[in-house]
C-alpha cells in the first residue's frame, strides 16, 4: 500500500472501532473513516450523554504515525441532558472534534501515556468509546437548565427559583455571611454601610 493510499473504512463489530491493519505499516498511510453508527449503549456521562439507539456520524481520518495511529475529525450526534431544576430531558446537536494519538503498546508514546493522556490501541484497534464519552460529556454546561439550553423557563411552575439570584436581592444579608458584612462595615441586618 502506498504512503498516500486512501481507503474507505467501515466499522466492524462494536461500531466505534477501527482495525488499523487496514492501514498497513507504512508511515503516512491514511484512511478515511466515515460511517453512521447506531449506538448499542449510552455514550457520555450520567447527566449528559448520547443515548443507546441514537446515531453518531463519524467523519474521521486515521493516519499511520511512528508510534501508532493519529485519529482526527468529528463525531456528531444529538446529546441529551437533564435540567438540573426540573429534570426535563433536553436535547442538543453536538459535534465532538477529535485529534488523538492511539499508541502501539510498548512504544515510547505508550510508556508516557499516563502523563500525556495518550490513548492506546487495543489489539491493533482504535476504540473511540472513551474519546466520545469525554467529548459528549462536555457538550453541555456543567449544570444545564431549560433556560440555558432552550431559552425558555422550566415548564413546571412549581420548580423553586435558585437561591441567591439577583432578583431576590432586597438588601438582605444571608445570615451565613453576616459576620463578613459586619467585618467590612455593613449592618448585618440590612446590608447598609454603617
Amino acid at each position: 500500500m502506498s504512503d498516500n493510499a486512501r481507503n474507505s473504512a467501515h466499522t466492524h463489530g462494536h461500531g466505534l472501532t477501527f482495525d488499523t491493519q487496514r492501514l498497513g505499516t507504512s508511515l503516512g498511510t491514511i484512511a478515511d473513516w466515515r460511517d453512521t453508527v447506531v449506538l448499542s449503549e449510552d455514550i457520555g456521562v450520567e447527566m449528559v450523554k448520547v443515548p443507546a439507539g441514537r446515531e453518531v456520524e463519524l467523519d474521521l481520518t486515521v493516519s499511520r504515525v511512528e508510534d501508532g495511529v493519529y485519529v482526527s475529525g468529528t463525531a456528531s450526534a444529538e446529546a441529551v441532558a437533564e435540567c438540573v431544576r426540573c429534570l426535563t430531558e433536553l436535547g442538543r446537536d453536538a459535534t465532538v472534534t477529535l485529534g488523538d494519538l492511539y499508541a502501539e503498546p510498548g512504544s515510547p508514546s505508550a510508556e508516557a501515556a499516563e502523563e500525556e493522556e495518550v490513548r492506546l490501541l487495543d489489539d491493533g484497534r482504535v476504540d473511540l468509546t472513551q474519546a466520545l464519552i469525554d467529548g459528549f460529556g462536555l457538550s453541555f454546561e456543567l449544570a444545564p437548565t431549560c433556560e440555558s439550553v432552550t431559552g425558555k423557563p422550566c415548564p413546571d411552575n412549581d420548580v423553586p427559583a435558585p437561591d441567591g439570584t439577583a432578583e431576590d436581592w432586597e438588601g438582605k444579608i444571608d445570615p451565613r455571611w453576616a459576620g463578613l458584612a459586619e467585618k467590612f462595615g455593613r449592618d448585618p441586618e440590612t446590608g447598609e454601610e454603617k
